[in-house]
């Protein structure tokens, strides 16, 4: 049997068994078997790309430091299939719905992690709110075949490069040259560098995947500005000078005013003339 059919084979195999035994220990052999295969990490991993994974978040100055953030890969791993463990089981812990980016273990190892966000996203944590990330609302429940696949992903993972980082791995040579591995020689100091290549595009959209985030709401337009109302200038209110205007500057002259004609009179009554004086008598 080929390296690829027992692949297959194992991960059949010990899928089913998660899904019997609900936790790890009890499947561990299998995983171990499947670790320990001489396979390509692109041909051993299916569900995430575990060389991009790796050349991410082993950058480092010299193989000391390599490996020391290698063991910090393996630490966020563990949570991140302890997450998984979570998800398949039945027995769910309450608020398995969503994972906070204040809870102090995702920030210092998941969120820490190249690829640790796209993992739970392919576990189903596929909305990106403001405190952490959820699963959609119309998700009842996870894809248990799917987080099985993932976390034994994770899980082989975590196992091979412990082994490596142990120098006991089978085959190391695959996992250095799936992960481009290379030593550098840096011209300003003269010190040789190990120093994987960054992740590429391709390679991001596959261990890194956008992060959904909900549109802004759209701006309402506001309305136009009102136009400055114009108020209409004060009628022109002529006050006449006074006389000590006038003396103030003896280069003035007094406009002269207007000629006014005197005011119409009304006609008086007449009275009748007095009655003549009496005659003497006859």
């Amino acid at each position: 049997m080929t390296a690829t059919l027992e692949l297959l084979e194992l991960r059949r195999r010990v899928a089913s068994e998660l899904t019997t035994a609900g936790s790890g220990p009890q499947v561990k052999a299998g995983v171990q078997s499947m670790a320990e295969l001489p396979l390509p990490l692109n041909q051993k991993y299916l569900s995430i790309d575990a060389a991009a994974i790796v050349r991410g978040n082993t950058v480092g100055d010299g193989r000391a430091q390599v490996m020391e953030r290698m063991g910090r890969l393996v630490k966020a791993l563990n949570v991140l299939e302890k997450y998984g463990l979570n998800l398949h089981n039945l027995a769910r812990p309450r608020y398995w719905r969503s994972v906070k980016h204040n809870n102090p273990i995702f920030k210092a190892q998941v969120d820490s992690m190249q690829g640790g966000r796209g993992i739970l996203y392919l576990y189903g944590y596929t909305v990106q709110q403001v405190d952490g990330l959820v699963f959609p609302d119309d998700v009842l429940q996870p894809d248990r075949d799917k987080v099985a696949a993932v976390t034994l992903e994770v899980t082989c993972l975590r196992l091979e490069l412990e082994m490596l980082i142990k120098g006991n791995h089978p085959n190391p040579d695959f996992l250095k040259t799936s992960s481009h591995w290379s030593f550098q020689r840096s011209s300003s100091r003269g010190t040789r560098r190990w120093r994987p290549p960054p992740l590429t595009d391709v390679n991001r959209s596959t261990a890194l995947p956008p992060k959904p985030i909900s549109p802004a709401p759209p701006t309402p337009p506001q309305p136009p500005l009102p136009a400055p109302v114009q108020n209409p200038p004060p009628p022109p209110h002529w006050n006449p000078p006074s006389s000590l205007d006038f003396d103030q500057s003896p280069y003035t002259t007094p406009p002269s005013s207007p000629p006014t004609s005197p005011p119409p009179t009304s006609p008086q009554p007449t009275s009748p003339p007095p009655p003549p004086p009496p005659g003497p008598p006859p």
